[in-house]
């Protein structure tokens, strides 16, 4: 007997008992549709029932959003027509205003990528100064990183690690 406050039912009541070869058979199509049904309407009520509205404080700031960007790493020079859609500020433009550029290892050992990031940088900043340029390391360069037996990538060796200073 399950005790609902003023009402009592008998748990056979609600669900029958039904044996493993009568849920498999196909008479009970309409029986696995209603479970189902009610199963993600209970899902649904839960979900609803379990949000709440939070008052938020347009005077407050906990952290300022200084704009939106785009990486391109792994991208060709960038075309102007390119520049002007990304960080353009005019009707049909996006007006993003903050780009990352990878440093790739590559470039320490003469590769051409950093040419590319740097004239993306310039394309950038051509077509709206007040984008945000900056560039971070996407690896370790190879000199640091430990090799691994397995087909993991490695790690960094412990001797290229310093503490930050306080």
């Amino acid at each position: 007997m399950i005790d609902k406050g003023l009402f009592s039912v008998a748990k056979e009541t609600l669900l029958p008992t039904l044996s493993h070869k009568q849920l498999r058979g196909k008479s009970n199509m309409k029986f696995r549709a209603f479970l189902t049904i009610a199963s993600i309407l209970l899902l649904a009520s839960a979900i609803a029932g379990a949000q709440t509205a939070d008052p938020i404080n347009f005077n407050a700031t906990y952290q300022p959003i200084r704009g939106f960007g785009v990486s391109t790493a792994w991208q060709p020079v960038m075309i102007s027509t390119e520049a002007n859609s990304l960080f353009g500020v005019g009707s049909g433009q996006i007006g993003l205003t903050i780009l990352r550029s990878r440093i790739d290892p590559s470039s320490i050992t003469g590769g051409s990528n950093w040419n590319t990031e740097v004239s993306n940088g310039k394309a950038a900043q051509g077509v709206n100064s007040e984008v945000i340029v900056f560039a971070t390391p996407w690896t370790p360069p190879a000199a640091a990183i430990q090799a691994s037996a397995s087909t993991e990538p490695g790690t960094v060796q412990p001797t290229q690690c310093r503490r930050p200073s306080r």
